[in-house]
């Protein structure tokens, strides 16, 4: 009660920039087994499925937000 919910909220929306650039730094660390990966097939590394589904979660997040966007226009 002492934040409210309202600035609760606005403090936790900054850990979606920690989230995305904690996904950039994985992605760069990264890249060059993703290319050997790319270039000599198999199994992906699994920084890659990691990516995949960070990525994902932000997709759906957004989504989420633009509903509840277009909800309050209505």
């Amino acid at each position: 009660k002492l934040l409210g919910g309202r600035l609760w909220r606005q403090i936790l929306r900054f850990g979606y920039i920690a989230y995305i650039l904690g996904i950039a730094h994985m992605g760069l660390l990264a890249y060059g087994d993703w290319m050997e990966w790319l270039s000599m097939g198999g199994l992906p590394p699994s920084s890659f499925i990691v990516l995949l589904f960070g990525l994902l979660v932000l997709l759906l997040r957004l989504i989420l937000l633009l509903t509840q966007l277009a909800k309050k226009e209505l």
